[in-house]
């Protein structure tokens, strides 16, 4: 069991993904709010590098507009670096599962900010491949339900007004919003 919240001291959730995404050779997530760290994005680009492939499932239709214009914020780097990015299309997506070659985690957390640094969240990570092997399974029908984000379409479908509103929510949730939280935590102590 990993958690993570405020007065951790340290992320559990943070430090276990970023030791598992190490040595990865196939990484598939699955997650309504996307606003990962410079750690983590990292990470990615050096699974890629290394001849593994990383999928990310996010939500094309979200409850919370300004946590999805973060989220694509990313996507032109990510895009750029091989990244796989896929966007759930029925409905809105709550879905919080990280496939890691023989390791899932499923819980609570999604891979932003919040979840990572000011939420309280708690994550199981569990080593088996047969577990993986199914939770792989449900990824790749929840897949057939996604528009594949092409890099040539995204940076020809990008205009100066969404880069915009992109880089203000950007700034907004991943730098505003934890920056106000700390403030609120340390003036409850």
């Amino acid at each position: 069991m990993l958690g993570s919240g405020p007065g951790f001291r340290h992320s559990a959730i943070k430090h276990a993904l970023t030791r598992d995404l190490a040595h990865a050779r196939h990484v598939r997530i699955a997650t309504a709010y996307f606003l990962p760290t410079l750690r983590l994005r990292r990470a990615f680009r050096r699974v890629i590098k290394h001849g593994g492939r990383v999928q990310l499932l996010l939500t094309g239709r979200s409850d919370v507009a300004l946590a999805q214009l973060a989220s694509r914020w990313f996507y032109g780097s990510l895009l750029r670096a091989g990244v796989e990015v896929l966007e759930y299309q029925p409905q809105m997506f709550h879905a919080k599962l990280i496939i890691i070659d023989d390791i899932v985690y499923v819980g609570s957390a999604n891979l932003d900010t919040r979840s990572l640094s000011i939420n309280y969240e708690l994550l199981l990570r569990i080593h088996d491949p047969v577990l993986a092997v199914e939770a792989a399974a449900m990824f790749d029908v929840d897949v057939q339900h996604c528009h594949r984000v092409a890099r040539e379409h995204w940076l020809r479908s990008r205009t100066w007004w969404s880069k915009l509103k992109e880089s203000w929510a950007f700034v907004l949730l991943a730098k505003l919003d934890p920056l106000l939280a700390r403030q609120q935590w340390k003036a409850r102590r």
